[in-house]
């Protein structure tokens, strides 16, 4: 049943004429100024040392969408059918077309039942996009499922403008769309470690303890493509890639 839920998601106007000029009278001329007496040097203020309230430090813009999308989605089971629909349309709005950093599935997946999904299930969903999306040869979309900072094989890209470039670059030379998607395998941090052994040294930099992550192994042609992904809002966001 899960997986055939799975599958079914997969100017100014001119001023008038002024009158003559009038002569202006001259005023009287004034004795000389004495010079003015010095002022006494004040003391430097010294600035007010002030802790920050940690609740009034703002939240980056990204973490706080995710906030707001897991209350809303937290609440769905307790709506009306009307509510919950317009709950999920309101979201989608707000939320649902981003260029990057995205924090609800692809926007033409249902939310309720994408969020009925086990996790494994739900980054099977946003692993398979992306690499059709590759396949594809379709730079936007990849972007658009991804999440900042990026890292493509070693390099860390912090940019969206970096991360855009490098994947229009990357799918210039490549012909991805010879490529087919033969499998899709989601594994856990230490599963990926046990059943390939550890990350080669050039995928150190990885930031696989950062909050709730998966690796996806796609055989595509029968050449592994390894995708690192982490949980945002309710959506998974594709933070690492190799080849």
């Amino acid at each position: 049943m899960m997986t055939a839920l799975l599958f079914a998601l997969l100017s100014q106007a001119p001023a008038a004429d002024a009158p003559p000029a009038q002569p202006v009278a001259q005023p009287a001329a004034q004795p000389a100024a004495q010079p003015a007496a010095q002022p006494v040097a004040q003391p430097a203020a010294q600035p007010t040392q002030l802790t920050p309230d940690p609740m009034t430090i703002p939240i980056p813009l990204s973490n706080q969408k995710a906030e707001d999308v897991r209350r809303i989605v937290e609440k769905l089971p307790t709506m009306t059918p009307r509510e919950r629909t317009e709950a999920v349309q309101e979201m989608a709005r707000k939320y649902g077309v981003v260029d990057y950093n995205p924090v609800l599935p692809p926007p033409d997946v249902d939310i309720e039942k994408y969020n009925s999904l086990s996790e494994t299930d739900q980054v099977m969903v946003t692993a398979r996009r992306f690499f059709l999306d590759l396949i594809n040869g379709d730079p936007a979309q990849v972007v658009a499922r991804s999440g900042l900072p990026f890292t493509l094989e070693d390099r860390r890209l912090e940019r969206l403008d970096e991360l855009r470039a490098e994947w229009a670059r990357n799918l210039r030379k490549k012909r991805t769309d010879l490529l087919t998607l033969y499998d899709i395998e989601v594994l856990k941090p230490p599963a990926m470690e046990k059943k390939y052994g550890k990350a080669p040294n050039r995928l150190k930099s990885w930031n696989v303890g950062a909050g709730k992550t998966y690796f996806a192994v796609g055989n595509l042609s029968g050449h592994a493509y390894v995708l690192l992904l982490k949980q945002a809002g309710i959506a998974w966001q594709v933070v690492g890639y190799h080849d």
